[in-house]
């Protein structure tokens, strides 16, 4: 029998399409390929159906049948002309492939060279990154991606060069990193519009990971105050998805971008802590300007933002309410949290309460409706690109959360700032008792793509953390 599963759609043009693809697609995927319904078939292939609203959108879900490897049997236009149905049908083919040349393609790729795979678009952009990471001698492993995807697919153990120390620069060997929005992101490939930034076949840089705690190998001629042998832990992030990378043995950061870490933290806590704890910090400290008395909203307050932001909250003195599943309810109350609210059973925006911040992690609401529940001159934290795929995902109402701003809502965005000053913060409210590191799942370098997956299911209790090298989980 056929299973077949429903997805939703906010809006397309009208523009019937049916597409049947070799295999049946994993149901996880299924939110890549938003607004269309698909049917297992009894023949061991699966049958799309439903509304696309261009060209664009129609090549969207095209790359991503080609990012999971799964080969295109035929795409059809539904429509009373049926010569321009089979026009469109020869194009796809001599873009895409047909079944049989979609295999050979996939059978002659070219073996991996230094690492990687590469095209001649990538080539210019991998040699200039050669040249910044190469040079320091030797090799080391890393997780290296190829192409965009599922991450068991395109994520790969490998070595790789080790990456040379600029003069500003700390070369570290990596304890400790963990898996951020910008990773899972640059992995899958979605919203696909990101891909005009991070590459458009695969990225730019090879491995992912901005958060990094470990031990000072080498320090470039600038750095005065930081040497071989101290444990420290800061970010990579430089405001782009092409950082150097953290799933790795070796990485280099920005002297500027660390701390030394507090010996009360381990390497997996002071790992885990630094994206999601500064925006966190960032949202309430700054951009929410939280405090005594202040009623402040998390929705997604049992994910790796949303837990810090809880904890955070409090710390400043404010009245807060998580939302989160019914199996999360009892850890956002454990950290702290005045009110919990089940999503499963309760719409937080249709309820009676005003909040002076609403911080949205997830943006699983229409802006106007989380809007609603604002108090007089409340603040309004739009903190997601959404959990689904396609061309978008969730941007569109980021963008509708823009334009409200410009109206009588007051709309403010994070901006992510990793400094000295931001780190000594958080340092210091992780050696307190007053928050907290969750840590969900703590993986080996080896299964980094696993790591990836598990942030994939948007169900992540906290944070999931990569270990790298002689020291596990718990070792400090």
């Amino acid at each position: 029998m056929s299973k077949t599963h429903e997805t939703t759609a906010e809006h397309y043009e009208p523009g019937l399409y049916e597409i049947r693809i070799k295999g049946h697609l994993d149901d996880r995927w299924a939110d890549w390929f938003e607004g269309l319904t698909f049917t297992h078939e009894s023949d061991g292939t699966t049958l799309l159906y439903g509304p696309l609203a261009d060209q664009a959108a129609l090549h969207g879900v095209l790359n991503g049948f080609r990012d999971l490897g799964l080969p295109i049997i035929s795409v059809q236009r539904i429509s009373a002309n049926t010569k321009r149905s089979k026009k469109m049908k020869a194009d796809v083919y001599e873009e895409y492939g047909s079944p049989d040349v979609l295999e050979r393609k996939e059978n002659e790729k070219p073996a991996p060279e230094g690492g990687e795979l590469l095209n001649s678009k990538s080539r210019t952009q991998e040699s200039s990154r050669a040249r910044r990471t190469a040079g320091h001698g030797g090799a080391m492993k890393a997780i290296v991606q190829d192409g965009y995807g599922a991450p068991e697919r395109v994520l790969e153990l490998k070595e790789v060069d080790r990456p040379s120390v600029g003069d500003d620069d700390v070369l570290i060997r990596v304890r400790a990193t963990s898996v951020n929005t910008p990773d899972w992101i640059t992995v899958a490939g979605v919203p696909y519009i990101l891909r005009l930034q991070s590459g458009l076949r695969r990225p730019s840089t090879a491995v992912r990971g901005t958060d990094v705690a470990g031990v000072v190998e080498a320090v470039g001629k600038n750095v005065t105050d930081l040497q071989p042998g101290d444990e420290v832990f800061g970010s990579l992030w430089d405001n782009t998805l092409s950082t150097l990378g953290t799933f790795a043995e070796l990485t280099v950061a920005p002297a500027s971008q660390l701390i030394k870490k507090p010996a009360t933290l381990s390497f997996e806590e002071a790992g885990a802590s630094v994206m999601s704890g500064l925006t966190a910090l960032i949202a309430m400290r700054d951009v929410g300007q939280v405090g005594p008395g202040t009623k402040v909203l998390i929705n997604g307050a049992s994910g790796g933002v949303g837990t810090f932001a809880v904890q955070i909250a409090k710390a400043l003195g404010a009245e807060v309410t998580g939302v989160s599943s019914t199996r999360n309810l009892e850890l956002v109350r454990s950290l702290g949290a005045d009110h919990v609210i089940d999503y499963t059973a309760e719409d937080f925006t249709r309820g009676e309460q005003r909040y002076d911040v609403i911080f949205d992690n997830v943006m699983n609401h229409p802006p106007t409706a989380t809007a609603r529940v604002l108090a007089p001159n409340g603040i309004f934290i739009p903190n997601s690109v959404g959990n689904s795929g396609g061309l978008f995902a969730g941007l569109p109402r980021a963008a509708r959360a823009v334009l409200m701003g410009r109206g009588s809502t007051d709309v403010r965005f994070v901006t992510y700032v990793v400094n000295r000053e931001n780190l000594d913060a958080l340092a210091a409210l992780l050696e307190s008792d007053d928050v907290k590191v969750v840590i969900d799942k703590v993986y080996p370098l080896s299964e980094a793509a696993n790591a990836v997956a598990h942030m994939l299911g948007h169900h992540a209790r906290g944070k999931v953390v990569i270990t790298v090298g002689a020291r596990e989980a718990g070792d400090r």
